[in-house]
C-alpha cells in the first residue's frame, strides 16, 4: 500500500491537490478525501487508485473552473445513476488519466480489459487530454 500511496502523493503535488489517503475496501471509489480500492495485484490497485484520484481532481476542477468541461462534470456527477456509465465523460476521463499516467509517467505495461480499452478509445476520439494542475483563484 505504501508504494501506491507514494504515487498518489506525487500526483497530488503535481496536480496541486490536497493530500488524499488510500485504503483497501470492498469496492473502488473516492469519498471525502479517501481513495478506497479493492485488493488485487499492485498494477491493478495502482491503476484504480489513479482512476479514483481523477474523480477527486474532477471535484476540485468544478470548484475552480467555469467552462464547458466543468459544466459537463457537474451534470454527470449530479445525474450519475441516470446515465450510461460507459458514456460518462467523468469515467472515460478517469480511465484515460490512469492510462496516461501508466504509459507516459510511470512507464508501466498493463493489460486492460476490453471495456476500459473502449472507454479510452472513445475518450481519445471525443476529447483532448491535458495533464494540468488545479488553478485556484
Amino acid at each position: 500500500m505504501k508504494r501506491i500511496q507514494n504515487v498518489i502523493d506525487f500526483m497530488t503535488r503535481l496536480l496541486n491537490l490536497p493530500n488524499v489517503e488510500v485504503y483497501y475496501g470492498v469496492m473502488n471509489y473516492y469519498y471525502n478525501g479517501r481513495i478506497i480500492i479493492k485488493r488485487g495485484t499492485y498494477k491493478k490497485c495502482l491503476f484504480m487508485a489513479l482512476h479514483e484520484l481523477r474523480h477527486f481532481y474532477q471535484e476540485y476542477y468544478i470548484k475552480y473552473n467555469d467552462n464547458k468541461i466543468s459544466d459537463l462534470i457537474r451534470y454527470e456527477m449530479e445525474n450519475y445513476n441516470k446515465l450510461d456509465y460507459e458514456l460518462l465523460y467523468i469515467e472515460m476521463d478517469a480511465y484515460y488519466f490512469a492510462y496516461y499516467i501508466f504509459k507516459n509517467i510511470l512507464h508501466i505495461d498493463y493489460i486492460y480489459n476490453i471495456k476500459i480499452i473502449e472507454m479510452i478509445e472513445r475518450y481519445e476520439l471525443q476529447f483532448d487530454f491535458k495533464l494540468e494542475g488545479i488553478c485556484k483563484s
